[in-house]
């Protein structure tokens, strides 16, 4: 919807987008930015065996968080703090042994991931190279968000994340939704992923300043078109807000 042509300029321009898997699903609150907490993951690269290197690098990944912890430093008394688990840490375990020691509002993780009709199929890879498949990441979503301690925005800048099929609308999205989530951003296709390490970093600039999750999204995304006019949508368009758009 982003990337629809008006004539002379696309709708992102001119509308914040969001998506709704259902109604049913969004409570429309606002995020609030005061003592903002993330917790944050990656995978960069895998190890390679005698088959070759089942996981391209993404090489945006380092910078991508590195951003985060510039933007959200830690500090003994925190307004906004980040909690990383390295690459080397990053695991099914630790992931949720850190939900469980705290409550995060952002959780943001940036890895491989695909999505299949399959649910076993369907997955991100932590650093450990371990799937952390659809149907865990349920159980981990609902086991650490409630109706008043929340998990409100789930980043997943991997590869297809927002791509739904027969068992599951939105993909992973729309499962982290489902889960208790109130919003997510996924993916929808392979974006560079150093225009991913921008844009995201654009888009928590914004949501610290106030603005709200879709509002921060679309300045992220027109920064992305001015900063190169002559780049097609497939550059940053493929991000998108599912859920609450507040």
């Amino acid at each position: 919807m982003a990337s629809l042509w008006t004539g002379n300029h696309y709708l992102i321009q001119d509308f914040a987008v969001a998506t709704s898997p259902s109604l049913r699903l969004i409570d429309p609150r606002p995020l609030t930015t005061t003592n903002l907490q993330i917790l944050s993951a990656g995978f960069a690269s895998g190890e390679c065996d005698a088959s070759g290197c089942p996981y391209y690098p993404i090489n945006g990944v380092k910078s991508e968080l590195e951003n985060i912890i510039e933007l959200f430093p830690r500090s003994p008394d925190p307004l906004s703090e980040i909690n990383e688990i390295s690459q080397e840490e990053f695991s099914i375990k630790s992931l949720a042994e850190a939900l469980e020691d705290k409550r995060y509002p952002i959780l943001h993780i940036a890895t491989h991931g695909q999505f299949r009709a399959d649910p076993d199929n369907t997955f991100i890879i932590t650093g450990k190279g371990e799937k952390l498949t659809i149907g865990a990441l349920d159980k981990l979503i609902r086991k650490n968000s409630s109706d008043t301690s929340p998990i409100e925005l789930i980043a997943l800048t991997a590869c297809q994340t927002g791509i739904g099929g027969n068992r599951s609308e939105l993909g992973l999205a729309g499962v982290s939704i489902r889960a208790g989530a109130r919003s997510a951003i996924a993916s929808l296709w392979l974006i560079p992923d150093r225009q991913t390490a921008t844009i995201m970093k654009n888009f928590y600039i914004h949501l610290k300043d106030g603005d709200s999750k879709a509002q921060a999204l679309q300045k992220a995304q027109i920064t992305a078109i001015e900063s190169r006019p002559r780049n097609s949508p497939k550059q940053w368009a493929g991000l998108m807000l599912v859920g609450n758009w507040l």
